[in-house]
């Protein structure tokens, strides 16, 4: 079928809480949206890794299957079919494990000639302008006033549109997006960070990203997060005792050597150099 045959049949919209999640691989028997209210989460799916993170958006289609592990995320959620077709089977499917699957009822997987996005998955590190439209759509399923279904799936299917249009041409709003990135590594900065990982967040290619950076941050992605670091290592230089490598490990450098070179080629002297110098003028 086309995109304009896409006639959603929502099965579930509501706000879930998962306290944990384990990691189990997760087979998905319906099509989902998942938009992250709080916490953080981190799921993987086809080789890919992504963060959900608040304000993030992970779609994916029937048929696949996922990992999602967290310590504690709240979610709103919808489980739907593209059509009406199995508009019979109202339930909606729950966490499914692989082990499960052939013991739950079949649905008929659709797929869709016109849009690659609705046959695979789709994530979008900073998705606030689809809040509202999911909330609007909850809403309607919950009050379930007369054609309840009807003005649910009108609206899905608008949200679709929204989506399908982000995944041929990218966000509009890019500058909110590299800003939600740069949140991202000034919160992350001490942990293992790559373009390949940031890039995944962000919905755009690793090149496109370091030209967003490039854009609205003067930089790229990899010299970003390095700054961030340094000035990091800088406020413990001046404010503590500790060794160049604990200071090295905390701020996210995988080496000592690593941390001191740069250090030095950015700042012009070196740490210990920087700390006899600046420490005692606090």
């Amino acid at each position: 079928m086309n995109f304009c045959d896409i006639n959603p049949f929502i099965r579930f919209a509501e706000y879930v809480f998962h306290p944990r999640l384990p990691e189990n691989p997760v087979f998905v028997k319906d099509c989902r949206i998942l938009y992250v209210i709080s916490g953080e989460a981190e799921l993987f799916i086809e080789n890919q890794h992504y963060e959900l993170i608040p304000n993030s958006l992970f779609y994916c289609s029937a048929g696949h299957t996922y990992i999602m592990q967290s310590s504690g995320v709240k979610i709103l959620a919808l489980n739907f079919d593209l059509t009406q077709r199995d508009n019979v089977h109202t339930e909606f499917y729950p966490r499914i494990s692989l082990s499960d699957k052939e013991h739950i009822p079949s649905i008929n997987l659709e797929t869709v000639d016109d849009s690659e996005f609705i046959n695979s998955h789709l994530f979008i590190a900073n998705a606030n302008d689809c809040l509202n439209p999911l909330k609007k759509i909850l809403n309607e399923f919950s009050m379930q006033k007369i054609y309840y279904r009807e003005n649910s799936s009108a609206l899905l299917k608008n949200l679709l549109v929204e989506l399908h249009r982000y995944s041929i041409s990218g966000t509009p709003n890019s500058a909110t997006t590299v800003s939600q990135i740069m949140d991202y590594i000034k919160n992350h900065y001490d942990k293992p960070l790559n373009n390949e990982m940031l890039s995944a967040m962000s919905g755009y290619h690793e090149y496109h990203l370091n030209r967003l950076f490039m854009k609205h941050a003067g930089t790229s992605v990899h010299k970003y997060i390095l700054n961030i670091r340094i000035n990091e290592a800088k406020k413990l230089l001046l404010t503590t005792e500790q060794s160049l490598a604990f200071i090295a490990e905390k701020v996210g450098f995988n080496s000592n050597t690593h941390f001191s070179s740069y250090f030095k080629q950015v700042i012009g002297i070196s740490p210990l150099e920087f700390r006899k110098q600046f420490k005692n003028k606090l």
